[in-house]
């Protein structure tokens, strides 16, 4: 993912190297930083994901997130604007898991 001159400015969808599907998925985020909170995904792509979690995350920073039903997975903040950050995943999601997740209703 393209490096952003701030926090509030999100990448277009020609920047991205996966599409990312709209989700409403609840999940855990988890990190030294912020201990375990509740978050929502709002979209979601083999590479990565966007969360709401009420706080601003640290570009750069480490985080696990767990979605229901699979292991954690690790993931970097691209950006975040204090109430919704965009996660790059640490290695592709198996598309088999993407496709589970997005058939969640």
């Amino acid at each position: 993912m393209p490096r952003l001159s701030s926090p509030t400015t999100l990448p277009s969808a020609a920047d991205r190297k996966a599409l990312r599907r709209p989700v409403a998925i609840g999940l855990v985020v988890s990190s030294s930083a912020l201990g375990h909170l509740t978050a929502r995904a709002l979209d979601l792509s083999l590479g990565g994901c966007r969360i709401v979690l009420q706080c601003r995350m640290t570009r750069g920073q480490f985080v696990m997130l767990t979605f229901p039903g699979f292991s954690p997975i690790g993931g970097r903040v691209a950006w975040s604007d204090g109430v919704s950050s965009g996660i790059t995943f640490d290695r592709p999601l198996a598309v088999s898991v993407l496709h589970h997740l997005l058939a969640q209703p």
